[in-house]
């Protein structure tokens, strides 16, 4: 049964703002612009040199109308400005799903990937949130909250989490990377923490306090280097976050588990889905 504090809480749309929110902070101070219209859709373009991408992401059904038109005005702009390709978000039970995927189609769109938005409730008796945190088992790591202004230590917690996104030995695409992480990880409201093992920073997590007001945190970046994976550190920086979640008085945590997101160890944290978006892409071939 709903809590009351559950029922106050619009998880749809708290996942897509966020959605959004992210991707408006890796745009932000970059040659990228964002445009939106009262159907509710969001347009988005990076315009960096290593992610020549758009995103757009729609809520309202009043856009059902007009969709045609929309999508092939939105088509342009993306291709006029010299994008790679083009990506949409949006809810996987919106009324208009059918023709909205019909008219993807027809545009060289193509199904990606899901996406869920995920909760954990900080007010439930759970044995290692309660716990004081201590790992009895091997390997242990050190943990540090990170202070923005030292830049050697945000740059590799960038690197870390860069991992996750490159593929191949692409040094040009990890640089191009972690300036534009450095351009988002400016905000106050962002608490960084990297694990270290035998003294080498390895693994990483953070927590966005943009939406405290409504009791939630909302958790990301977790990423561990290749070599240390598999060993429980994933697990280990999240249960530190999610405490440090209770004790600033958060009642939620939130995250977006992604395409090859360890859903498994989310859910036996006690993470629950709440709702599910699809991806589809268009490579501009």
């Amino acid at each position: 049964m709903a809590t009351s504090s559950e029922e106050s809480i619009n998880w749809k749309k708290y996942h897509f703002q966020e959605y959004l929110y992210y991707f408006l902070s890796l745009i932000q101070g970059s040659k990228g612009s964002y445009k939106h219209n009262s159907h509710g859709a969001h347009l988005l373009f990076t315009g960096d040199d290593m992610w020549n991408s758009i995103l757009l992401f729609s809520m309202n059904h009043d856009l059902c109308e007009n969709l045609p038109d929309e999508l092939q005005n939105w088509l342009h702009f993306f291709y006029r400005h010299g994008s790679d390709h083009a990506d949409i978000y949006f809810p996987a039970d919106i009324d208009f799903k059918k023709d909205l995927v019909s008219e993807l189609e027809q545009r060289d769109f193509t199904f990606w990937s899901k996406t869920y938005g995920m909760e954990l409730d900080l007010t439930q008796q759970i044995d290692w949130l309660v716990a004081d945190g201590s790992v009895d088992s091997e390997p242990t790591l050190r943990i540090h909250k990170v202070d923005l202004t030292d830049r050697e230590k945000m740059d590799h917690f960038h690197s870390i989490v860069a991992e996750n996104f490159l593929y191949g030995d692409e040094e040009s695409y990890r640089s191009s990377f972690i300036k534009m992480r450095r351009q988002a990880s400016e905000e106050p409201h962002m608490i960084y923490f990297i694990g270290y093992f035998n003294g080498s920073p390895v693994t990483t997590v953070s927590l966005s306090l943009r939406h405290s007001y409504l009791g939630i945190v909302q958790l990301s970046d977790v990423s561990t280097l290749v070599h240390f994976r598999r060993k429980g550190f994933a697990r280990i920086m999240m249960q530190h976050a999610c405490r440090e979640a209770k004790r600033i008085g958060s009642k939620w945590v939130a995250l977006q588990g992604e395409r090859d997101a360890p859903m498994q160890l989310y859910q036996s944290l006690g993470f629950r889905a709440s709702c599910e978006f699809e991806v589809w892409e268009n490579m501009g071939s």
